[in-house]
């Protein structure tokens, strides 16, 4: 499609010829694409995930920084913490985060799979979409 070089504007027939081409790409995408795609969106919008982590020795200095850390690195959102006492020895704790997102998605499997080489417990408790209020 070429601009007619006479002057500055593309012809009517080149405006029409640019409409029919996005039109043709529009109708290519299938039911199944786009529904995959809104998946897709959705899991990476809407998506929390729970998860119940403890770090051996959580009595020494920046334990817990050691297991937030891969949160930090791959740009996963935390939206809550919880401490409980384990009860395997005093002083010893076990954490309750909910992060942002689904656990197929990159960075928070990245996230995950970096947090369970530093994690004594690691057990991801589950995925499900966000409460909307």
């Amino acid at each position: 499609m070429a601009l007619n070089n006479d002057t500055p504007w593309p012809s009517v027939a080149d405006a029409k010829l640019r409409v029919l081409n996005i039109q043709r790409k529009l109708h290519q995408w299938s039911k199944a694409d786009s529904e995959r795609r809104f998946d897709d969106l959705y899991n990476l919008v809407c998506d929390r995930t729970t998860l119940l982590v403890s770090a051996t020795g959580t009595d020494d200095a920046g334990a817990l920084f050691r297991l937030l850390k891969p949160f930090a690195e791959h740009r996963v959102n935390m939206t809550r913490i919880e401490s409980r006492p384990s009860r395997k020895r005093k002083w010893d704790y076990v954490f309750f985060i909910d992060v942002e997102g689904h656990v197929s998605d990159a960075p928070l499997s990245e996230a995950l799979a970096s947090l369970e080489k530093h994690a004594s417990l690691f057990k991801i408790l589950g995925s499900y979409p966000r409460a909307v209020l």
